[in-house]
């Protein structure tokens, strides 16, 4: 069809030796709203997952809006809105910062008042400035649906968008839905409520075992597989002559007293007729009442899915039936319409604002627990300058001709700097994977570098703030030695930027908190206190002097204590050189990761 929003064309996907889908075709019209039937792990979720970018690779094609979801990925997701099926939250922002930041990463404004009008919309308002983490179900999928309709998207896909909301917000979002339609979105819905499908769509598709077992209209369902049982209540009782026949005609089942029973078609038609004009005449017969019992689309839904796993079963699979949509010509045009808008809007979006916006958010964390963050590296400087700078210092006086506690001030920064930079990043991005919320950064045009840069940039903020402040209170404490600021300024970022990347890359590949710590615990923190951190490496004894020369940790303070005091255990410029490789080698790890989706895409 030629006004066709998605085309699916022999969509096969596989997880290891399972097939989830097979060999998928459908298309759906711009401005219909098309429901996806199926028991659980029937495939609902997987194909919504490899439209919108959330599952890894794929075979067949799909083109939404006309653009192939592997050559335009950044264009599909910007006119694409989605609201997944599990329930995702960041437990460190509101109601509104969560709207706020997920709508950046599509390229809307912070000031922009669709996030007013959206939360105003789904009752949100009372809520906007609590922790989204505190709101109950019903209210957590409405700010999921805000989120997903916060770019103003084409194509709408809800994954269960009812489930777990009551019946009046249920019957409120199916009205918004019809409203999404009658403005030009096309909206996808996957559900286990039947009444959902047949109250909202235009067509229903069955799925089953990954293959799509048929694809019609509810009126073309009914029509099938809607079968009717009528009851005739007659006005007086058959004779045994007049029951016997009644009885052989093809269209009733039983005739027997004052009873006649049949089947007929969804919408009764020709053999009800029938059966009356043989009723009415008998002699003296009338039909005093008649009750009629529908299937309802449940029963046909189970009636389908049986037929096709007894037909699989006998290896007698046919073709799926697929009957085209028959959209309303002004829906249509809304529909089209609403698509070359948005993709306007895409075509525009190079994702600049979204980087930023992932940026800001990841400052913001942080801000959000300051004083955590803040309190353990001045505690830390403080017990170090105790317990080496003073106690120590007396007895030692100087390190190749510096006064003990300056020459300690670098080392104490680049350690704190990087554990702190390593533990955001980390947590950071596992926590997304954890809760959910990783599918807003999957699902969003943010490319797998935006995303790399955000979290690096990020975390060189806070390392660059972290080692302003160690460097404040070693100066309230004696240590005020700065050679070189401009120097100084570079490596702190440099030294937090490329354990920054580090983190970033343990927090893609963890599955847990544990998994995560023992890089700070069993790697980092080692390498302090063979990087030169409290001594210089010439202090060392061998082989361990020759051993500390492989330590990156090591480049890192030389240099930042080559500038701040013109002291360096490596030559100068090593440590600048080594930090940059190791920066770049993070960087581009973390990149591969998320590009190729390992861990963080089905």
């Amino acid at each position: 069809m030629s006004d066709a929003i998605l085309q699916i064309r022999g969509l096969t996907k596989r997880f290891g030796d399972f097939t989830a889908l097979q060999e998928v075709d459908l298309e759906i019209a711009s401005g219909e709203i098309f429901a996806l039937l199926g028991p659980n792990g029937a495939g609902k979720t997987t194909l919504i997952g490899c439209v919108t970018g959330l599952a890894r690779s794929f075979e067949g094609s799909i083109l939404v809006g006309g653009h192939d979801v592997r050559k335009e990925p950044k264009l599909v997701r910007q006119l694409i809105g989605l609201v997944p099926q599990e329930l995702n939250y960041d437990g460190f922002f509101s109601t509104r910062e969560t709207l706020l930041y997920h709508a950046s990463y599509f390229g809307v404004p912070f000031k922009s008042p669709v996030h007013e009008e959206l939360l105003r919309d789904f009752s949100l308002l009372e809520k906007s400035e609590e922790n989204s983490r505190h709101l109950s179900g019903g209210m957590k999928r409405r700010l999921m649906i805000c989120k997903a309709l916060a770019h103003r998207p084409a194509i709408l896909f809800l994954d269960e968008p009812t489930a777990g909301v009551d019946v009046d917000l249920r019957d409120k979002l199916w009205d918004y839905i019809r409203q999404l339609r009658d403005i030009g979105v096309t909206v996808v819905l996957t559900t286990h409520y039947l009444e959902e499908a047949e109250q909202l769509a235009d067509r229903i598709g069955i799925i089953d075992h990954g293959r799509l077992v048929e694809v019609d209209s509810n009126a073309g369902l009914r029509q099938k597989y809607g079968e009717s049982r009528h009851v005739l209540e007659l006005s007086r009782p058959l004779s045994d002559a007049e029951a016997r026949q009644l009885s052989a005609h093809e269209a009733i089942d039983r005739a027997e007293a004052k009873t006649v029973a049949m089947a007929s078609g969804a919408t009764g038609g020709r053999r009800l007729s029938t059966v009356l004009s043989l009723v009415t005449s008998l002699p003296d017969c009338e039909v005093a009442h008649i009750e009629t019992l529908r299937r309802s689309i449940e029963d046909i839904f189970k009636s389908i899915v049986a037929d096709y796993r007894a037909s699989e079963e006998a290896g007698h699979s046919q073709p799926t039936p697929v009957t085209a949509p028959s959209i309303a010509p002004e829906l249509a045009e809304k529909g089209l319409a609403k698509l070359a808008e948005v993709r306007e809007r895409a075509r525009t979006n190079r994702g600049i604002y979204g980087t930023y916006g992932l940026f800001r958010r990841e400052i913001a964390r942080f801000l959000s627990m300051f004083w955590g963050s803040i309190m353990s590296p001045v505690l830390t400087t403080v017990l170090w300058f105790l317990v080496f700078g003073y106690s120590l210092g007396d007895r030692l006086q100087e390190i190749e001709g510096l006064p003990y506690v300056d020459f300690l001030v670098p080392g104490l920064i680049i350690m704190s700097v990087v554990m702190n930079a390593f533990m955001n990043a980390g947590f950071s991005f596992l926590l997304n994977k954890i809760h959910g919320s990783i599918n807003d950064l999957l699902a969003s045009p943010l490319s797998p570098l935006q995303i790399t840069l955000a979290y690096i940039a990020a975390a060189a903020m806070r390392g660059l703030f972290i080692g302003a402040t160690i460097w404040l209170v070693a100066a309230l404490m004696g240590a005020g030695t700065l050679a070189n600021p401009p120097l100084t300024l570079l490596m702190i970022i440099l030294a937090a930027a490329s354990f920054g990347a580090l983190g970033l890359c343990v927090g893609l590949l963890a599955k847990d908190f544990e998994q995560v710590n023992l890089v700070p615990n069993f790697i980092i923190l080692p390498l302090t206190f063979l990087g030169g951190v409290f001594y210089s490496i010439k202090m060392l004894p061998a082989p361990w002097d020759t051993v500390a020369l492989f330590n990156p940790l090591l480049y890192l303070v030389s240099e930042l204590r080559y500038a701040m005091t013109g002291y360096a255990d490596v030559p100068a410029g090593a440590g600048l050189v080594g930090g940059l490789a190791f920066l770049i080698f993070g960087a581009g790890l973390s990149y591969l990761l998320l590009k190729t989706g390992y861990r963080v895409r089905e």
